[in-house]
Order: C-alpha cells, then sequence, then structure tokens
C-alpha cells in the first residue's frame, strides 16, 4: 500500500510539522537552539489519462502491460478480461500484407533446406563418424583411445565437410541478413 499525498497538502503538512512537532524535539533536546525547517517535496502524480492513451497505442502496436505494472499504474481492484468472441457467422477479417524481399529470401531458403535428401545427410554423418566411434570402441584403455581418434582425424578428408560447413554458414548468414532487414523494415531486403 502506498501513501499518495495530494500536492497541495504538501505545503500544510510541513508547516504543521515545522511549528508543532520539530519545534518541540529541537527544544527538548537542545534548548535555545534554532529548529531545522522540514518540508516534504511532493511532487504531481502522472495524468492516468495520459498514460492510459499510451498503454492503449501501445496495445495496439502488439505490447500487453504485464498485471505488475497494471497494479502499480492504476491501483487494485481490476482483473484481467478475455477478448469477446466474434459472433457466430461473423469472421474477423483477415490480415494480408504483402511479403518483404526478406520474407521471400527466407521461403526460399527454407525450401532449400528441407530440400535436403535426410539419407544423404546421413550418410555424410555416418562416413565422418564411423571411424571415429570404431576407434573409440576398440580402445583399449584411455590412453589408446586418444591415440586411435588422434589417427582417425589426422587421416579425415575434410573437403566435403568443409565445403558442407561453407554452404550451412552461407544460408545461415543470408538468412539471418533477411531476418535483421525484416525487423528492421527494410524493403529492399540488405541489412
Amino acid at each position: 500500500m502506498t501513501f499518495k499525498l495530494p500536492a497541495r497538502r504538501g505545503g500544510t503538512l510541513s508547516a504543521t510539522l515545522n511549528k508543532t512537532l520539530v519545534r518541540w524535539i529541537t527544544e527538548f533536546n537542545v534548548p535555545g537552539a534554532q529548529p531545522p525547517k522540514v518540508w516534504r517535496k511532493v511532487e504531481a502524480g502522472e495524468d492516468l489519462d495520459k498514460r492510459a492513451v499510451r498503454d492503449k497505442t501501445l496495445y495496439d502496436m502488439g505490447y500487453k502491460l504485464n498485471l505488475e505494472t497494471v497494479l502499480g499504474t492504476y491501483g487494485a481492484g481490476y482483473e484481467e478480461v478475455a477478448p469477446p468472441a466474434p459472433a457466430p457467422g461473423n469472421k474477423p477479417a483477415p490480415v494480408f500484407s504483402a511479403p518483404s524481399d526478406a520474407d521471400v529470401a527466407n521461403a526460399a531458403l527454407d525450401a532449400m533446406l528441407e530440400a535436403l535428401p535426410p539419407q544423404a545427410l546421413n550418410e555424410q554423418a555416418r562416413q565422418m563418424l564411423m571411424p571415429v566411434i570404431d576407434a573409440i570402441f576398440s580402445a583399449g584403455s584411455y590412453e589408446e583411445m586418444l591415440t586411435a581418434i588422434d589417427n582417425v582425424v589426422t587421416g579425415l578428408k575434410l573437403d566435403k565437410l568443409e565445403t558442407a560447413l561453407g554452404r550451412a554458414m552461407f544460408v545461415a548468414q543470408t538468412y539471418g541478413y533477411g531476418d535483421a532487414a525484416k525487423e528492421n523494415g527494410n524493403k529492399n531486403g540488405s541489412a
């Protein structure tokens, strides 16, 4: 619970304290001393009408206040209500927007990734990992395993792996540029 004092009452409260309580305490503790001046700085509260307009604008932009903020700003006594269901037979109008260049690019990249044959990816992974797995299971000790893995890794041909990783990095970077352009509202697709 918070104590809220109207701005017009702050001066009255300070004057009353200075004439009574502050003077009495000073006289009791240090007779004849000049009592200090006490004042209470009271600022006008936030205009809740303006705040409500701002909150509504934010809501319309897609941001929702959490319960803690509502209670802290407007006080207790509010409950969240579910949005009304559309009347039977009245469907809400769909919201359409033209896809941006970033959306088109990301869709093309998604389609390309989905078109990769899983069997080919599994075969590549098996070819790279089976020698390492065999080295692990055939070793009699930890030291033998490390030596066997080192021999396998040293003998690996990495050209296919480098090519696959290079392509994957290109796709990820292109996708990232598309998302950045989309977030920034850039219509030409560049970041």
